[in-house]
């Protein structure tokens, strides 16, 4: 099922935030498919926070063995920074239109 509105949206990125550390992969998983696969758009500012976050969440790894094989993964302390920042950025756009 894909996202219809900014406020599912939100409400996507809240869950992946929110969730245990466990069940964060498919969650992500699933947002970024919905993302790149969603044809809908909703303005190019949302669009680009869309986008660029799809990509940034590539790079989460919350196992820390893997994390070491590359300075470009980040953890779950860096992974709350950018949903929260992504957030912001969404509100603030949303706010704006």
């Amino acid at each position: 099922m894909f996202m219809t509105t900014t406020e599912q949206i939100i409400a996507r990125i809240n869950s992946i935030l929110e969730s245990k550390e466990s069940v964060r992969i498919p969650l992500i998983q699933d947002f970024q498919s919905e993302i790149w696969e969603d044809d809908q758009h909703f303005g190019e500012t949302v669009d680009d926070i869309l986008s660029t976050l799809a990509y940034d969440l590539d790079f989460y790894e919350p196992n820390d063995e893997f994390r070491r094989e590359d300075v470009i993964y980040y953890d779950n302390a860096k992974l709350e920074v950018i949903l929260k920042s992504a957030l912001d950025a969404l509100k603030n756009a949303v706010g704006n239109s």
